[in-house]
């Protein structure tokens, strides 16, 4: 029986250890989660900025607002992308 409790608490020792290790990286992982969205929110603000510009206005030439908008909206997904496999 000796053999068994020893098992037993060497996998619980391995399981405890784990549990630990998954503890970190999920706290850390959040902490990356809330960066990445902070900055992805920043980025969307700037995003209906632009779009509000568009309407307004038409003195830029307009493919090159709209080659800046693609960019900023392909930014925008890989950030929401991103938050998405963190959490």
């Amino acid at each position: 029986m000796s053999d068994l409790d020893d098992a037993l608490s060497r996998e619980v020792d391995q399981l405890k250890t784990l549990r630990d290790e998954l503890r970190v990286q999920i706290h850390l992982g959040k902490k990356e989660a809330e960066q990445v969205w902070s900055s992805a929110e920043k980025s969307w603000e700037h995003l209906e900025d632009r779009l509000r510009q568009i309407k307004r206005q038409s003195e830029e030439p307009l493919e090159k607002v709209a080659d800046a908008t693609r960019q900023l909206v392909h930014e925008i997904g890989e950030a929401y992308r991103t938050i998405k496999k963190l959490v």
